[in-house]
């Protein structure tokens, strides 16, 4: 399993703490190598966020995100990962990115 992050945004390390995954690694891509158009971001995981069962007032929730927009959440709320890193304050415990090209990720295959 690869987990790919930004320096910025940092590495996720939740799955690999879990026994199934203890094999796991990750690679470190610069944000700079992507096309920002190809990159979304949800902050905390994408399904609880979009989900009609969970209810939150919170600004952030039901909402894609672009660099831009993340990175306004995370200076206005910081890192889920650190206030939350064992989900007891809710579905937030990460930034998660969506990438929607190959293009920069087959450069490291």
């Amino acid at each position: 399993m690869y987990h790919y992050y930004d320096s910025t945004i940092g590495p996720f390390v939740i799955l690999s703490e879990l026994s199934e995954f203890e094999n796991s690694s990750f690679v470190k891509i610069s944000i700079d190598e992507f096309d920002l158009n190809t990159v979304s971001f949800t902050y905390g995981d994408s399904m609880p966020t979009f989900s009609p069962a969970v209810i939150s007032g919170k600004e952030y929730f039901r909402k894609i995100f672009n660099y831009e927009g993340i990175l306004e959440m995370i200076n206005k709320y910081g890192l889920p990962q650190l206030w939350n890193d064992d989900g007891r304050y809710g579905y937030e415990r990460y930034i998660e990115a969506h990438i929607w090209s190959d293009k920069t990720i087959n450069n490291y295959r």
